[in-house]
């Protein structure tokens, strides 16, 4: 890809797919529209919006989606690079230091919460406690679903307690 005045979002979305795809990213499409939406600052559904009408975007805005591009290519996290990711049902901020949760993870949020809902539905309030939390992902989605559990999220390591 190279920047010219204006180039069509669709363009700039191949060539990242086919950069992504030759660094052997496993969701190549994917994880283009995820950083065009970054770099844009739109929702994915947006990109795709444009996409249909054919929208063209300026070199400032090419070079900046190659930039993502090329830190995906080294295989950088997708979520390091956006600075967030799903879980559960809360948003959370990640970035180098700490692990991207993972899907299984919300399995353990799921069983904790039955755990939980049971303290609750006995008349007790619930005390949940994080250990090596990272990012806090599990511990904050179990909060986020039971306001009245007491949390407490403990993480030794400066680089991930700062997430």
């Amino acid at each position: 890809m190279s920047p010219e005045s204006s180039t069509s979002l669709d363009e700039v979305l191949r060539a990242s797919t086919d950069v992504l795809t030759q660094a052997g990213v496993s969701s190549p499409r994917h994880d283009a529209e995820a950083l065009a939406s970054y770099a844009l600052g739109a929702e994915r559904s947006a990109v795709r919006t444009w996409l249909a009408l054919g929208v063209s975007i300026n070199a400032e805005q090419v070079s900046q989606i190659q930039a993502l591009v090329e830190r995906r290519a080294s295989r950088e996290p997708l979520q390091h690079i956006t600075g967030s990711t799903g879980f559960a049902r809360i948003d959370l901020l990640v970035g180098p230091g700490v692990f991207v949760p993972r899907p299984e993870s919300e399995l353990l949020v799921e069983r904790a919460l039955v755990e939980v809902q049971s303290i609750v539905a006995a008349g007790q309030e619930p005390v949940v406690v994080d250990l090596c939390s990272g990012s806090g992902a599990i511990g904050l989605a179990v909060a986020h679903e039971c306001s009245t559990a007491q949390l407490h999220s403990v993480e030794l390591d400066d680089d991930a307690f700062l997430w």
